[in-house]
């Protein structure tokens, strides 16, 4: 005796559904709504004009590959950084031995220190409460952005050198730049690689 797969066509299939009072759907155990959508769309395609069919299929090929991508998709390990400190994007912030840590996932630039900004004086690039990914520097270049100390407080600012002077600038300009010139105290702490946000 030989057993074959056979999987009854649509109208067929509705017919014995019928017949026996239960949804065609439950024979199949598929529901067959989508079915009914895949034979809707080759007729509408088709009475579409070419140029208007390529946007059907770059359309449907873009989330075909989506779709594809989202399945690969490996979920990152939880990983946790300590964050050292925090740097005032304001007015100042107090030097104090405060760590912390906090969760992420995904991969981090080559960073030797975190530090949690507090303030909006870096508005729009830096917020409230993220996380400064920070390289160890003791120089930096015009226009980067730095962890600064100034008077024993930390900053996170932005760097400008003349011939003329040195200070740190705030990307809002709500808050005035910060002279540190003449300021013996003044050191660079580290470079700003990237964030992370809460």
């Amino acid at each position: 005796m030989t057993v074959m797969k056979y999987t009854p066509k649509l109208p067929i299939l509705e017919k014995i559904a019928a017949l026996f009072k239960v949804q065609a759907n439950d024979l199949l155990q598929y529901d067959l709504s989508r079915l009914d959508k895949s034979r809707d769309i080759l007729p509408m395609y088709t009475q579409l004009v070419p140029e208007r069919q390529q946007h059907v299929y770059e359309v449907v090929a873009q989330e075909l590959q989506q779709q594809r991508d989202a399945a690969k998709a490996v979920e990152l390990p939880l990983e946790i950084l300590n964050i050292a400190g925090v740097a005032s994007a304001g007015t100042g912030e107090e030097l104090v031995d405060e760590r912390d840590q906090i969760n992420y996932r995904g991969q981090l630039p080559k960073l030797d220190f975190a530090i949690k900004i507090n303030g909006d004086s870096m508005e729009p690039r830096f917020h409230d409460q993220q996380v400064a990914l920070v390289k160890k520097a003791f120089e930096a270049e015009n226009g980067q952005i730095v962890i600064a100390y100034v008077d024993g407080c930390s900053y996170i600012k932005q760097f400008e050198q003349t011939e003329r002077t040195c200070r740190l600038i705030s990307l809002n300009r709500k808050y005035a730049p910060i002279e540190v010139q003449d300021n013996p105290s003044f050191q660079i702490k580290g470079i700003v690689v990237g964030t992370l946000s809460n």
